[in-house]
């Protein structure tokens, strides 16, 4: 563990940059949020769909559901989410670090993840600017996959350490 650049660096540790990170993705999701209402109208259950959508039909059925512009607005939008990973990704390593999240593999996960979503993004930015790359769509849904299911494993590894440091400290009781 101490071999991992990310683990030893302190900046992943400090409570200014879990704060600054965390209030950078809950001003992301705002702004998305405020997009997503421009696009479809909708809360957001559309863009999930579209992310996790391996038929280009099914792909093309929604976004030809959305209002005139959405289309537009949605490219602005990918060119925004581009930032965003690198606000997730520090959030994450912050909480790895900060919890002791002892195993390198989910530092390196966290990095993955954002390298995952910056293609994604990527190949959505494709598909609207050539809508004929059908075989991209279910590309950018096993991005879209792989990087949720590597967010959930972050959070679960978290939790377990958490969990496994709070019940740990705890002392059984004695009878005598």
């Amino acid at each position: 563990m101490k071999n991992c650049p990310l683990v030893r660096m302190r900046f992943f540790k400090h409570r200014a940059t879990f704060c600054f990170s965390l209030l950078g993705v809950i001003v992301f999701y705002f702004i998305f949020h405020q997009l997503e209402q421009k696009i479809h109208g909708g809360l957001g259950i559309e863009s999930l769909m579209l992310q996790f959508t391996f038929s280009s039909n099914k792909f093309f059925e929604i976004t030809s559901s959305w209002f005139p512009n959405g289309i537009e607005i949605w490219a602005k939008m990918l060119w925004l989410d581009m930032l965003f990973p690198f606000v997730y990704v520090i959030l994450l390593l912050s909480l790895l670090s900060r919890s002791r999240v002892s195993v390198i593999f989910f530092y390196q996960l966290s990095i993955f993840l954002g390298i995952l979503d910056i293609l994604e993004n990527s190949l959505h930015l494709m598909l609207i600017y050539q809508s004929n790359h059908t075989i991209l769509i279910p590309l950018a849904a096993t991005f879209a996959t792989l990087k949720w299911i590597a967010i959930a494993a972050i959070l679960i590894a978290v939790i377990a350490t958490l969990l496994y440091r709070y019940l740990s400290r705890s002392k059984p009781v004695r009878y005598e």
